[in-house]
């Protein structure tokens, strides 16, 4: 059931996909289960396997230079919790993936990636579209610290992932938009009150 969602997410952005490549992708896959609080990456480790959320919940962190969790992004069903520099470039990840629901994945190895490119042009495809989404997704993120209030970053957050806001604790979202708690919690006061 899980590999068939995963295919249909995948015809989504490749709706010409072959019964050939839909094979290779079903075949290449894993379906794994993690709990609440386990962890998927390790800061030092290589991310060695792309990752799919079929149903659940993960974050990217780092931890700074005085010791603080910083939330990178969240990634919830019918989406990708990978460290993609890190998966891309097989090179040791600077940051820890952790769910924070009871998960069930899909992974894919690096290598069965790489097969998957050479051998078939949608597989190839899906894997441009799918990095040039997260890509742009960062570089959306680093603006928004660059030309946006934090109120802007909230409202912005609640209208993109309000599905997310009862699923996340308010510390985990003041480190994502880049504030301390009580900070996030003065910004979500002024809105009340407006």
């Amino acid at each position: 059931m899980q590999i068939q969602e995963y295919i249909k997410q995948y015809k989504q952005i490749c709706p010409d996909l072959t019964d050939e490549e839909i094979k290779f992708i079903s075949d290449s896959v894993s379906i794994v289960e993690y709990k609440k609080k386990e962890i998927c990456l390790e800061t030092g480790k290589i991310q060695k396997e792309i990752v799919f959320i079929v149903k659940g919940l993960a974050r990217l962190y780092y931890i700074n230079d005085i010791g603080q969790e910083i939330n990178v992004w969240f990634a919830k069903e019918n989406e990708y919790a990978t460290d993609y520099i890190s998966f891309i470039n097989q090179k040791p990840s600077t940051s820890t993936i952790e769910f924070l629901e009871p998960s069930t994945v899909i992974k894919i190895s690096f290598d069965n990636i790489e097969k998957g490119y050479e051998q078939f042009k949608n597989i190839e495809r899906y894997g441009r579209i799918i990095v040039q989404m997260a890509f742009t997704a960062q570089q959306n993120r680093m603006d928004s610290f660059l030309f946006k209030t934090a109120e802007e970053r909230y409202l912005d957050f609640l209208e993109t992932n309000n599905d997310l806001f009862h699923r996340i604790s308010l510390t985990h979202l003041a480190s994502y938009l880049g504030m301390e708690r009580q900070t996030l919690s003065r910004v979500r006061n002024a809105i009340i009150k407006k």
